[in-house]
Order: structure tokens, then C-alpha cells, then sequence
């Protein structure tokens, strides 16, 4: 950006999923205080090597957790080595959604940033301490995609950030 360019940042993952569980879970609602951290991203993905998912006939899906105490003993053993090293690790400045960590810094370094995601749920990071927030419904939807990618290609915006619902079929160029 210093350099005159209009970065357009892509990620491939929002952690939409892993917030909206955790609100879910935790029952928080926006404006809350979100007391997650890396850590609880690792331990919920090294939980869910133990879980599968089965459709039926009319395409319901239903999840079935493997209990660890069902595993045989070498496995256990592999998967508490494994929870205990994510455990011990130092996660310090990862962001349980960098994305929004991203946006958050952009924004505070003076740039006009936009979002091209299908997401709603975000976590603000302007706070002391995170808080779980909804993305602004004016980036929302089609009408929003093209609104922000519009914005960006006439110069209103100094970076997008996108994924691939945001990318698909879009054109995107800085004045």
C-alpha cells in the first residue's frame, strides 16, 4: 500500500464455522467478550479427526463423535500426546480469525478496507478484549460483493479481502 498498490488479500478459510460453533456453544451474541484462543482452534480440529458424518436418503446430515475412550490403546495414547502438545505450545499473536485481526489492523494503519465473504460472523478485534460482532449487512449479499468490489475499482477502497465466494466470475483492478 505504501507503495502505491491496492492489495487484494485472499484466504481460503474465514473461520466462520469454528466462530459461529463456538458462539453456539458458549451462548455468546454480539457485542460479548470472546475468550478463545489458537489453541481452542487446534483442540477443536484435532477433535474432529474423530468425528464423521453421515448423510441419509434426503440429504440430512448427521454428525457421530468417535469417543477417544473407544480407540484403541495406541491411538489414545497418540491423541493425548497430540492434545498435550497443543496444550503446551505458545500461540501468542495468532488470531483465532486472522481475517478479522487483518481488517482490524488495515483499518487502525488509516486503509478503507472492504470484506468479499459470504460470512456473518465475525470477531472484532478493536476492543481490549475480542468481541464476537456481525459483519456490516452493507457488505452482505450480491448486492454487497458488487457494492465492495465496485468501491475497489474506482479507488474508494485501499484493500479487499476475499475468499473464494468473493472471488468467483468477479473482475478487480485499482485506478
Amino acid at each position: 500500500h505504501k507503495a502505491g498498490e491496492k492489495p487484494v488479500i485472499y484466504l481460503s478459510n474465514t473461520m466462520e464455522s469454528f466462530i459461529s460453533d463456538f458462539a453456539a456453544h458458549e451462548g455468546l451474541k454480539a457485542g460479548q467478550d470472546v475468550t478463545i484462543g489458537f489453541s481452542d482452534v487446534l483442540a477443536r480440529y484435532l477433535a474432529r479427526t474423530l468425528r464423521f458424518t453421515v448423510k441419509d436418503a434426503d440429504d440430512k446430515k448427521t454428525h457421530i463423535d468417535i469417543p477417544v475412550n473407544k480407540l484403541p490403546t495406541s491411538l489414545q495414547r497418540m491423541y493425548r500426546d497430540a492434545l498435550d502438545a497443543i496444550n503446551a505450545g505458545s500461540y501468542e499473536g495468532l488470531p483465532v480469525s486472522p481475517i478479522d485481526a487483518m481488517r482490524d489492523r488495515l483499518t487502525k494503519a488509516g486503509l478503507k478496507v472492504a470484506e468479499v465473504t459470504g460470512r456473518h460472523m465475525t470477531i472484532d478485534y478493536s476492543h481490549d478484549t475480542p468481541q464476537l460482532a456481525t459483519r456490516s449487512k452493507s457488505e452482505m449479499g450480491s448486492a454487497g460483493k458488487r457494492s465492495s468490489i465496485a468501491a475497489f475499482n474506482r479507488g474508494a477502497l485501499d484493500a479487499l479481502i476475499i475468499n473464494r465466494s468473493g472471488s468467483t466470475g468477479v473482475s478487480m483492478h485499482a485506478s
